[in-house]
Order: structure tokens, then sequence, then C-alpha cells
């Protein structure tokens, strides 16, 4: 049987890795996201893991990454359809992006359990 390969605009397996370990680190906590939790969640081997990702650390550094990343973008994009004129709009625009309600609970988790893992790792500071 032939392999299905990514469909175009698909996220390649380096990026569906990542979003997973973010789910996990949201879900579990990054001290026990793991390779073994990581394949499971995936139905993956860990052998694929290990192939792209070396370590535990290469994967929290990497989901940060496309973490920041996304946020980075979706900033530009807001920004970019709506361009802040005054002092008001700027304080609503911050506002708005630093609240996060129930429904992001899981991102918020995420971003705190990242802030607690760059004060023991100096390379996510």
């Amino acid at each position: 049987m032939a392999r299905k390969r990514n469909q175009p605009g698909a996220p390649n397996i380096r990026e569906r890795i990542l979003r997973e370990v973010i789910g996990l680190i949201a879900r579990h906590g990054a001290d026990r996201v793991t390779h073994r939790l990581l394949a499971s969640a995936m139905k993956m081997s860990p052998g694929t893991l290990t192939y792209h990702f070396k370590g535990r650390e290469s994967l929290i550094e990497g989901a940060f990454d496309l973490y920041m990343s996304d946020y980075s973008r979706g900033l530009d994009e807001a920004l970019a359809a709506r361009p802040l004129t005054s002092f008001e709009e700027i304080a609503r625009f911050l506002a708005t992006m630093t609240s996060l309600g129930p429904e992001q609970a899981e991102l918020a988790t995420f971003e705190c359990e990242m802030i607690a893992n760059a004060q023991r790792d100096p390379k996510l500071k």
C-alpha cells in the first residue's frame, strides 16, 4: 500500500508533531512530555519521533518556536487588517491580545507552562 503524502498546504510531519506537543504541554505540563507519550498520542513509533527530534528539549524548544511564530503571524495579520491610529485603539488592541477566554484555556495553560519552563531553560528566555 502506498503511503499518503501531505496534501499541498498541509502541515509537514515536524509541524504536526510540534502542534501535538503544544497540546500535550497544555494537558500534561512540559515536564511530562516524552517521546513515548507523544508517540502514543500520535499513534506513531518513538523511532519516527526520534528521527525528527533527537531529544525532549528539542521538542519543547520547537513547540515554543512554533507557538511564537504563529503568535507573531497572527499579530502581523491583525495589524495589517486594521492599523491602529489612536492611543485608545492601541490600548483596546493590547487588552484583547492579552485576555484569553474559557474557550482558550488550553492555550493559556500552554503559555503558563512555557513561562515556567523558560525560568529553568535559558534557551527559551
